[in-house]
């Protein structure tokens, strides 16, 4: 009985410390990430707001403003410059 209860106890250790990590791993995600929504003003004439969090190009993309860039917008080629 003495090896079942500490394979147990060990078991039970383990599993608050996961879950205390996961706990941190929440609470860090909720104050250090992006929320909330932005105003991109286009040309001074259009402006659309769109929830933080994508990369300009491909929000720009998903409003209909395409713009030209040789790396398929991964911002590796300098193309587009915006």
């Amino acid at each position: 009985m003495g090896n079942t209860s500490f394979i147990l106890a060990s078991i039970g250790v383990f599993l608050v410390v996961i879950l205390l990590l996961v706990i941190i791993l929440l609470v860090a995600k909720k104050y250090l990430s992006p929320s909330g929504n932005v105003n991109i003003e286009i040309n001074g004439d259009k402006t659309i707001n769109v929830p933080q969090g994508s990369s300009l190009m491909t929000t720009l993309n998903e409003n209909g403003i395409f713009l030209p860039s040789a790396c398929g917008g991964k911002a590796s080629c300098g193309q587009c410059k915006v």
